[in-house]
């Protein structure tokens, strides 16, 4: 007899996972605290239909589970492109200056049209109605085999349960009954959630001044307030863009003062055509519950990623623990998450709930 499935969080991980079981004829509910799906992976169209990436962007050859996602959902994917020379600054009080790129650096990828391609993809050929929306896990009850998912809409009733959500979340947000194992507790809360801490921007262009000027448009800075800095321009198209993180100098600016630095910033870098910019894009990650619940209490980047009691399933196998955080290899980032999926994928089948 079929058993009905939830799955928490419909990120790459949750998605990818629905995916994959309903190629085996198994159907799923998923519940999304968000309006919309993707998680961290969020892509935003500029001024000049440009898009932005403001949450996962890259990955690399290496990344076989991306490759081959991308391959069967017929996507297409572009090298990054890097500047042979960058702006660098060391410490504050320091010029920025040119600095050649080190060689040998693996090349890094981005989804034509933006990571989110790959999550609409994915959402696109699940049935229609399988992601509740703004439907914010509560209280997860475990009893006589079955499972009560209380949310801020509804109750929901499942036989298997996979969680998604990232450890530090689930830990902090929801209450299970019986309790999880203190020591998973413990891991889970010491934790980080990739991008926690993060702010990203965007701003999109009518053409790439920096270029024309023969100004590289990648930099690194140890003192803010920008972080990091690149060309996200798709030039076959006539689509430019750049794109960066704010350093955490400036990541508690207000919304204003912060976006004033970092335009002032860009304009001392590439020119005052910056201020010519069609629109500006940002994602506060360090700002949103769903992604960053104890903002006082930072982690280290990835501390406690792919600890294996992030991953042990409990009741029997029923609850099954995922994300990309819990992942054994490449925890955090787009890889991890699919990683994951594919683990989470294996757990479920060996239930025999067909």
């Amino acid at each position: 007899m079929s058993r009905s499935i939830i799955i928490l969080g419909a990120g790459l991980t949750g998605l990818s996972l629905a995916y994959k079981l309903q190629q085996q004829g198994i159907e799923v509910t998923i519940l999304e605290s968000r309006d919309r799906v993707g998680g961290r992976i969020f892509t935003k169209m500029s001024g000049n239909h440009t898009p932005i990436d403001l949450g996962a962007a890259w990955f690399w050859s290496y990344n076989r589970e991306v490759l081959s996602l991308i391959d069967k959902l017929g996507l297409k994917y572009e090298e990054q492109h890097m500047d042979s020379k960058v702006w660098y600054k060391s410490h504050p009080g320091t010029s920025y200056q040119l600095i050649d790129m080190p060689a040998n650096q693996p090349a890094s990828y981005r989804l034509r049209g933006g990571s989110s391609n790959l999550i609409l993809s994915l959402n696109a050929v699940l049935k229609e109605g399988q992601v509740k929306y703004n439907t914010t896990v509560q209280r997860v009850v475990h009893h006589r085999d079955t499972y009560q998912i209380h949310t801020n809409d509804i109750i929901y009733n499942a036989d298997v349960v996979i969680n998604t959500i990232p450890p530090q979340i689930t830990a902090s947000a929801i209450t299970f009954e019986p309790s999880m194992p203190i020591n998973y507790l413990y891991i889970a809360r010491r934790t980080q959630t990739w991008m926690e801490d993060s702010v990203k921007f965007g701003l999109g262009f009518k053409s790439p001044f920096w270029k024309e000027k023969g100004i590289p448009a990648t930099a690194f800075s140890n003192s803010g307030p920008i972080a990091e800095l690149y060309d996200y321009s798709h030039y076959p198209s006539s689509r430019f863009a750049l794109m960066g993180f704010v350093h955490p100098t400036a990541t508690r600016l207000p919304a204003d003062e912060r976006k004033k630095v970092i335009v002032d910033q860009l304009a001392e870098l590439l020119g005052i055509e910056v201020h010519n910019y069609i629109s500006f894009e940002l994602s506060a990650w360090n700002e949103q519950p769903s992604t960053n619940p104890d903002a006082q209490n930072l982690r280290t980047p990835h501390e406690n990623n792919g600890h294996p009691i992030l991953r042990q399933s409990l009741n029997g196998g029923t609850l099954i623990m995922a994300g990309s955080e819990t992942s054994d290899q490449h925890a955090g980032y787009m890889e991890g998450a699919l990683r994951s999926a594919q683990l989470a994928f294996e757990q479920v089948l060996s239930l025999n709930i067909l």
